[in-house]
């Protein structure tokens, strides 16, 4: 997946990056959206919520919490990056300038490409605006990558955890006390996802 994306951000040619990935989509006026929101808010990236699909046609809603647009600094967003919620760490819930990732490259060829890739991006950032829209659709798929039990390749969400918290110390990302209580729950968060996994 990462590979994917590196290739992808080389032949993009236009001013934004969208990711959807292979089994899944978005709605039919996300980027027209995105673009006014960028725009109105003059923010760099667009947070968005989603939808999860399943195969047996169940659907679950994520509710992040808020109703109105949050703008925040990239002081702030950074430090929610690895909480689920208006900002989380997935690459396919943001629309990004293309200009944030210049220099910036998804690990090739391990899972948690994201978890390890995303706060980077957001560190280029100024202005990160959350909105409460459900433009993307997330499908799951039995022996998808995402769903596939614990293995060696899972522990990269561990490593890629501890290199966020490394990232943030070397770059004075986190500002205040509450900055770093979030910084440090969405480290914890990921590392409870990987003793899950092994379960």
């Amino acid at each position: 997946v990462g590979q994917a994306r590196n290739i992808g951000l080389i032949e993009a040619q236009g001013e934004y990056i969208q990711f959807v990935d292979s089994d899944d989509w978005i709605e039919p006026y996300t980027i027209a959206s995105c673009c006014r929101f960028l725009q109105e808010y003059e923010a760099d990236i667009v947070c968005f919520q989603y939808v999860h699909e399943y195969e047996s046609n169940k659907k679950v809603i994520n509710d992040a919490g808020y109703t109105a647009p949050v703008l925040m600094n990239k002081y702030e967003a950074f430090s929610a990056a690895l909480l689920p919620g208006a900002v989380s760490v997935y690459s396919w819930n943001k629309f990004i300038k293309k200009t944030l990732l210049s220099g910036i490259q998804y690990p090739a060829w391990i899972t948690a490409e994201d978890v390890e890739t995303t706060y980077k991006i957001i560190a280029h950032a100024e202005k990160v605006l959350a909105v409460d829209r459900k433009f993307y659709h997330y499908m799951h798929r039995e022996g998808s990558m995402s769903l596939s039990p614990f293995s060696q390749q899972t522990a990269n969400v561990v490593e890629a955890a501890n290199n966020y918290a490394d990232f943030a110390k070397r770059n004075s990302m986190i500002q205040n006390s509450l900055q770093m209580d979030n910084a440090m729950c969405g480290v914890w968060y990921w590392k409870i996802c990987y003793a899950n996994a092994m379960l």
